[in-house]
């Protein structure tokens, strides 16, 4: 193999690599940029384990707003218990809790660029379905996501992406992709459970530009014709 044939199959490998483990920024969600989706108010949220019908603020759990990328590997374990934050709903009241639609605006992008939006969030292993409804716009009813038992259902696949330290799993699933933004709003809800265990565990949101991928498109055509030339 030539030179260049060598070369242009190591820009290959590499890209490869880095787009199987990149750093995927994250934006928790806050109530510095997470907003009541009805008037875009500032965020109505309780501290209490009881609050219904209102989402809640949990400390000690979750990515932490100083986080700004995902977990390396699926099965990184996040310390979560010192500056993690989740907004939660809960079955906590009968009947079952149904908190007001949330949005989280991520400002600050390149309109030139392409984005994957992931909504990240938390499932249990022990069995309980863990749910969210999110979208980019504030659509009648929003996409559901739901987890449990080792099953899911929704219109994307959830992709795990971490763990905590309670062995609950971080889930990121596939929102949409935009192009020619400088920012987005994520739309979130809970969808009604059965019982207190059935929860919304709302982190924040992540975007994926996949460049490495089109590098590696490129690699590969730049390969194909150099073939072409000998």
């Amino acid at each position: 193999m030539c030179k260049k044939l060598v070369f242009l199959a190591m820009l290959v490998a590499m890209a490869s690599t880095a787009w199987a483990y990149p750093p995927i920024p994250y934006y928790d969600a806050t109530p510095d940029n997470t907003y009541m989706a009805a008037d875009y108010g500032p965020l109505e949220y309780e501290d209490i384990e009881s609050a219904d019908g209102i989402w809640r603020l949990r400390s000690g759990f979750g990515m932490a707003p100083t986080d700004t990328v995902l977990p390396a590997t699926q099965t990184t374990q996040v310390d979560t218990s010192i500056a993690g934050t989740i907004l939660e709903s809960t079955g906590w009241a009968d009947p079952p809790d149904d908190v007001p639609r949330l949005v989280t605006i991520v400002s600050g992008l390149d309109a030139g660029k392409e984005y994957d939006v992931y909504v990240c969030f938390w499932g249990d292993q022990s069995g309980s379905p863990w749910r969210i409804r999110a979208g980019l716009t504030n659509e009648t009813e929003l996409p559901l996501w739901v987890i449990g038992d080792g099953e899911w259902q929704g219109p994307t696949t959830p992709i795990q992406v971490g763990l905590d330290m309670s062995n609950r799993i971080l889930y990121a699933a596939l929102v949409g992709t935009v192009t020619g933004v400088e920012y987005i709003e994520m739309f979130v809800e809970d969808a009604p459970a059965a019982n207190g265990n059935e929860r919304t565990w709302y982190d924040g949101v992540a975007l994926d530009v996949p460049e490495p991928a089109t590098l590696v498109l490129l690699g590969l055509g730049s390969l194909a014709l150099l073939r072409r030339k000998k």
